[in-house]
Protein backbone atom coordinates (compact mmCIF):
# COMPACT_ATOMS: atom_id res chain seq x y z
CA UNK A 1 0.00 0.00 0.00
CA UNK A 2 2.73 2.11 0.81
CA UNK A 3 4.08 2.41 -3.15
CA UNK A 4 0.61 2.96 -4.10
CA UNK A 5 0.97 6.30 -2.15
CA UNK A 6 4.21 7.07 -3.27
CA UNK A 7 3.32 6.78 -6.94
CA UNK A 8 0.10 8.65 -6.19
CA UNK A 9 2.11 11.50 -5.25
CA UNK A 10 3.43 11.95 -8.72
CA UNK A 11 0.00 12.11 -9.83
CA UNK A 12 -0.21 15.29 -7.39
CA UNK A 13 1.10 17.76 -9.43
CA UNK A 14 -0.92 16.88 -12.68
CA UNK A 15 -3.98 16.47 -11.09
CA UNK A 16 -6.04 19.34 -12.29
CA UNK A 17 -4.96 18.66 -15.95
CA UNK A 18 -5.86 15.23 -15.12
CA UNK A 19 -9.19 16.38 -13.67
CA UNK A 20 -9.64 19.06 -16.72
CA UNK A 21 -9.10 16.41 -19.00
CA UNK A 22 -11.52 14.33 -18.07
CA UNK A 23 -14.17 17.11 -17.82
CA UNK A 24 -13.65 17.62 -22.09
CA UNK A 25 -13.65 14.04 -22.54
CA UNK A 26 -17.36 14.06 -20.63
CA UNK A 27 -18.19 17.54 -22.80
CA UNK A 28 -17.07 15.27 -26.53
CA UNK A 29 -19.64 12.57 -25.26
CA UNK A 30 -21.88 14.57 -24.67
CA UNK A 31 -21.86 16.34 -27.55
CA UNK A 32 -21.61 12.91 -29.93
CA UNK A 33 -24.92 12.05 -28.23
CA UNK A 34 -26.39 15.33 -28.85
CA UNK A 35 -25.61 14.84 -32.86
CA UNK A 36 -27.25 11.43 -32.30
CA UNK A 37 -30.37 12.89 -31.17
CA UNK A 38 -30.43 15.87 -33.75
CA UNK A 39 -31.35 12.90 -36.16
CA UNK A 40 -34.78 12.58 -35.11
CA UNK A 41 -35.81 16.02 -35.46
CA UNK A 42 -34.27 15.97 -38.74
CA UNK A 43 -36.16 12.70 -39.95
CA UNK A 44 -39.58 13.83 -37.94
CA UNK A 45 -39.27 17.32 -38.46
CA UNK A 46 -37.13 19.18 -40.62
CA UNK A 47 -37.77 16.61 -43.66
CA UNK A 48 -40.93 15.89 -43.58
CA UNK A 49 -44.19 17.59 -45.43
CA UNK A 50 -46.40 17.77 -42.46
CA UNK A 51 -44.20 18.92 -39.43
CA UNK A 52 -45.86 19.66 -36.07
CA UNK A 53 -45.79 23.49 -34.58
CA UNK A 54 -42.93 22.63 -32.17
CA UNK A 55 -40.76 21.55 -34.91
CA UNK A 56 -37.46 21.97 -33.24
CA UNK A 57 -38.58 20.74 -29.39
CA UNK A 58 -37.67 17.43 -28.69
CA UNK A 59 -37.42 15.18 -25.94
CA UNK A 60 -34.14 14.25 -23.92
CA UNK A 61 -34.35 10.62 -23.60
CA UNK A 62 -34.26 8.90 -19.80
CA UNK A 63 -34.09 12.28 -18.54
CA UNK A 64 -37.66 13.80 -18.97
CA UNK A 65 -36.36 17.02 -20.35
CA UNK A 66 -37.21 18.99 -23.30
CA UNK A 67 -35.00 20.70 -25.22
CA UNK A 68 -35.70 23.68 -27.80
CA UNK A 69 -32.92 24.43 -30.63
CA UNK A 70 -34.06 28.03 -31.54
CA UNK A 71 -32.30 28.42 -27.75
CA UNK A 72 -28.96 26.95 -28.85
CA UNK A 73 -29.02 29.15 -31.94
CA UNK A 74 -28.83 33.17 -33.18
CA UNK A 75 -32.19 34.57 -33.48
CA UNK A 76 -31.58 35.57 -36.69
CA UNK A 77 -32.01 31.71 -37.69
CA UNK A 78 -35.55 30.88 -38.32
CA UNK A 79 -36.01 28.08 -40.86
CA UNK A 80 -35.91 24.42 -39.35
CA UNK A 81 -33.31 23.00 -41.81
CA UNK A 82 -31.07 26.32 -41.04
CA UNK A 83 -30.65 25.68 -37.44
CA UNK A 84 -30.24 21.94 -37.08
CA UNK A 85 -27.34 22.32 -39.26
CA UNK A 86 -26.19 25.45 -37.53
CA UNK A 87 -26.28 22.90 -34.71
CA UNK A 88 -24.93 19.95 -36.19
CA UNK A 89 -21.95 22.36 -37.07
CA UNK A 90 -21.68 23.80 -33.93
CA UNK A 91 -21.39 20.52 -32.11
CA UNK A 92 -19.18 19.07 -34.37
CA UNK A 93 -16.54 22.40 -33.68
CA UNK A 94 -17.14 21.72 -29.83
CA UNK A 95 -16.42 18.24 -29.99
CA UNK A 96 -13.44 18.82 -31.81
CA UNK A 97 -11.77 21.42 -29.37
CA UNK A 98 -12.58 19.89 -26.62
CA UNK A 99 -11.21 16.65 -27.83
CA UNK A 100 -7.75 17.69 -28.79
CA UNK A 101 -7.55 20.02 -25.68
CA UNK A 102 -8.76 16.96 -23.34
CA UNK A 103 -5.86 15.06 -25.53
CA UNK A 104 -3.49 17.40 -24.92
CA UNK A 105 -3.88 17.51 -21.62
CA UNK A 106 -4.10 14.30 -20.78
CA UNK A 107 -1.03 13.09 -22.58
CA UNK A 108 1.08 16.50 -20.86
CA UNK A 109 -0.24 15.08 -17.35
CA UNK A 110 0.95 11.18 -18.13
CA UNK A 111 4.11 11.92 -20.20
CA UNK A 112 5.37 14.70 -17.04
CA UNK A 113 4.42 11.60 -14.32
CA UNK A 114 6.41 9.32 -16.37
CA UNK A 115 9.29 11.94 -16.80
CA UNK A 116 8.87 12.94 -12.79
CA UNK A 117 9.35 9.26 -12.10
CA UNK A 118 12.18 8.53 -14.50
CA UNK A 119 14.16 11.72 -13.47
CA UNK A 120 13.76 10.69 -9.27
CA UNK A 121 15.08 7.04 -10.73
CA UNK A 122 17.86 8.73 -12.33
CA UNK A 123 19.01 10.58 -9.10
CA UNK A 124 18.14 7.80 -6.90
CA UNK A 125 20.90 5.71 -9.27
CA UNK A 126 23.68 8.35 -9.17
CA UNK A 127 23.56 8.99 -5.46
CA UNK A 128 24.44 5.38 -5.14
CA UNK A 129 28.03 4.03 -5.82
CA UNK A 130 29.14 0.73 -6.45
CA UNK A 131 30.85 0.83 -3.31
CA UNK A 132 28.38 1.99 -1.28
CA UNK A 133 27.47 0.63 1.79
CA UNK A 134 23.80 0.09 0.95
CA UNK A 135 24.66 -1.83 -2.37
CA UNK A 136 23.90 -5.47 -1.52
CA UNK A 137 27.39 -7.88 -1.26
CA UNK A 138 26.02 -10.15 -3.64
CA UNK A 139 25.63 -7.73 -6.26
CA UNK A 140 29.09 -5.99 -5.57
CA UNK A 141 30.51 -9.63 -6.01
CA UNK A 142 28.62 -10.02 -9.06
CA UNK A 143 30.11 -7.05 -10.40
CA UNK A 144 33.48 -7.54 -9.55
CA UNK A 145 33.57 -11.29 -10.29
CA UNK A 146 32.19 -10.19 -13.93
CA UNK A 147 34.85 -7.54 -14.75
CA UNK A 148 37.17 -10.15 -13.72
CA UNK A 149 36.15 -12.17 -16.85
CA UNK A 150 36.69 -9.60 -19.20
CA UNK A 151 39.29 -10.20 -21.24
CA UNK A 152 41.17 -8.27 -24.02
CA UNK A 153 40.38 -9.42 -27.67
CA UNK A 154 43.12 -11.53 -29.43
CA UNK A 155 45.13 -9.40 -31.75
CA UNK A 156 45.81 -10.87 -35.51
CA UNK A 157 49.12 -9.90 -36.75
CA UNK A 158 48.97 -8.51 -39.82
CA UNK A 159 48.40 -10.76 -43.23
CA UNK A 160 51.89 -11.34 -44.65
CA UNK A 161 52.91 -10.35 -48.19
CA UNK A 162 54.45 -14.02 -49.02
CA UNK A 163 53.94 -17.24 -48.10
CA UNK A 164 57.65 -18.33 -47.26
CA UNK A 165 57.62 -21.80 -45.50
CA UNK A 166 54.01 -22.79 -45.88
CA UNK A 167 52.10 -24.92 -48.43
CA UNK A 168 50.22 -23.42 -50.99
CA UNK A 169 46.59 -24.60 -52.77
CA UNK A 170 45.71 -22.50 -55.37
CA UNK A 171 47.74 -19.38 -55.11
CA UNK A 172 46.41 -18.62 -51.58
CA UNK A 173 47.87 -19.57 -48.10
CA UNK A 174 47.10 -22.46 -45.91
CA UNK A 175 47.91 -21.13 -42.49
CA UNK A 176 45.76 -18.33 -40.76
CA UNK A 177 47.52 -15.04 -39.66
CA UNK A 178 45.65 -15.09 -36.71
Amino acid sequence: MRRIWRLLLYVQPYALYSLLSVLLMAVVGAMAAFRLLLVKPIFDNVLSPNASANILVFKVPHLGWSLDLNFLVPSHFHNAWDVVAYALVVSALLKSVCDYAGTYLVNYAGFGMITDLRNDLYDAILRRSIASPRTPRRTRTRWSSSASLLKPAPRCSPPRPSCSGSTTSGGRCSRRSC
